[in-house]
């Protein structure tokens, strides 16, 4: 059963920037990512840019993000095979 992998903010900066997400603004260490599109509703994301983000919300983030990637797309970035 795959299990979600132990990511980096940056890792997830880096994963989200490839389906169009934009870094918006940052207030510490917490970056918000957004995605507009002209046919939903736009939708931001929060991400710590911690060495190391627990695993429920990595989940979290994921389940935000399939709002807007496929998830056939996504899922090889935060689970493991």
């Amino acid at each position: 059963m795959p299990k979600l992998r132990s990511l980096s903010g940056k890792e997830i900066i880096q994963i989200l920037e490839q389906f169009n997400f934009k870094k918006i603004s940052q207030t510490g260490s917490h970056i918000k990512m957004r995605h507009y599109s002209r046919d939903f509703p736009t939708i931001s994301i929060i991400v710590p840019n911690h060495k190391v983000i627990k695993r429920s919300l990595a989940g979290a983030i994921y389940s935000k993000a399939l709002k807007r990637v496929p998830e056939q797309k996504l899922r090889p970035f935060f689970y493991t095979h």
